[in-house]
């Protein structure tokens, strides 16, 4: 018997597909217009499986001080992984509504979160290494970066938001798609921004710390003391670290130079994909998505969970506490090393009285 003939005016939509792909509904009228990768998606799901299982395991084992790093990268890690698992079901029912819109919104935002772990770090590290050659106090790095990554967060979230109920609509609500994908834009654009100015701002701080270093090594072999706006406990740190640790900050270094890189190319492939419209060319070639999205936050998320501050950058960790913590740790040590100098103090006389009677008994 020959299939019925769809009513006048039908278009496909998830409202109106919900019994999969049909003859009313087939897959090349989706979004994705195919069906997704299992091969590529399911290595992506066991990637971020085991970083996510990886940085439970060591949160718990080892109890970091990092906790602001470890929880924005674990958020992203947990993002991609729901994501990639969205397409992974996708692939059974392109139609999957829920599929759809939780593979869109975690893999937009997920990518912001692990942009947020390394900006937590810069702080630190303008610290550690010397305020002075900073543009920017170091206190408002987390404040500016930090907060720039969450409002992206939020204009991204929004838009994907908006996309997906525009999407689940009968027959697709253009004006809320388009106004979902233009918010989806801005977000990922102001991202880019965003880290562009962070990078432009390290490259500065880099370039400034590297003549430094020149001009001090020229002129002594001697660490210059730290100056007053420097952060006397991080100084004591560099200058007495051995040359492992020395190795250790840099191999930190590195890594977060690779994961930014692999963001931030993330991110100019996703400007172009958004601009083209739901359902264009680019939007349609899994390909180069997997490539420029998911490998590339797959990479990241790697090296930024195996390149842990607490492993290879541990000043963060110890200085990560509150001044007030520190000051208050500070006073403890002391009162226990006066304690200890008034203790010896008391155990010296006895022993000089116990010396003189002996003496006065010999005479």
């Amino acid at each position: 018997m020959a299939e019925a003939s769809p009513p006048a005016g039908f278009r496909p939509s998830f409202s109106n597909c919900q019994d999969g792909v049909t003859d009313l509904c087939p897959v090349e009228a989706t979004i994705y217009g195919s069906y997704l990768s299992i091969p590529g998606n399911a290595v992506l799901v066991a990637v971020f499986s085991i970083c996510t299982l990886f940085q439970i395991g060591t949160a718990i084992h080892t109890r970091t001080r990092t906790y602001s790093y470890s929880i924005c990268l674990l958020i992203g890690t947990l993002l991609e992984l729901l994501g990639y698992t969205g397409r992974l079901l996708l692939h059974q029912d392109p139609w999957n509504f829920a599929a759809f819109a939780m593979q869109m919104c975690s893999l937009i935002v997920g990518p912001a979160f692990i942009a947020a772990a390394m900006s937590v770090t810069f702080k630190h590290l303008v610290i550690y290494t010397g305020a002075r050659h900073s543009l920017l106090k170091p206190r408002l790095y987390p404040w500016i970066f930090v907060g720039t990554d969450f409002a992206s967060i939020a204009v991204q979230g929004l838009g994907g938001g908006i996309a997906s109920a525009g999407s689940s609509d009968d027959g697709g609500d253009t004006s809320l798609l388009d106004i979902g994908d233009s918010l989806l834009l801005a977000g990922v654009a102001f991202q880019v921004a965003n880290m562009v100015a962070c990078g432009l701002l390290m490259l500065w701080f880099v370039w400034r710390y590297k003549r430094a270093q020149k001009a001090t090594t020229t002129a002594t072999t001697t660490p210059a003391p730290a100056p007053e706006n420097e952060d006397t406990d991080y100084a004591a740190d560099r200058h007495a670290r051995p040359a492992t640790a020395q190795g250790h900050f840099r191999a930190f270094c590195y890594a977060l130079v690779a994961a930014y890189l692999a963001v931030l190319a993330r991110c100019i492939y996703r400007l172009p994909e958004f601009a083209s419209g739901w359902g264009s060319e680019l939007q349609q070639n899994e390909t180069t998505f997997l490539i420029l999205d998911g490998a590339m936050i797959a990479a990241a998320v790697l090296v930024l969970t195996v390149a842990r501050p607490g492993w290879l950058f541990p000043a963060m960790e110890r200085y990560s506490r509150s001044k007030k913590t520190r000051a208050r740790e500070a006073a403890e040590k002391e009162r226990e090393r006066e304690k200890g100098k008034a203790d010896d103090a008391v155990g010296g006389e006895e022993l000089r009285r116990d010396e003189g009677r002996g003496v006065g008994a010999a005479v």
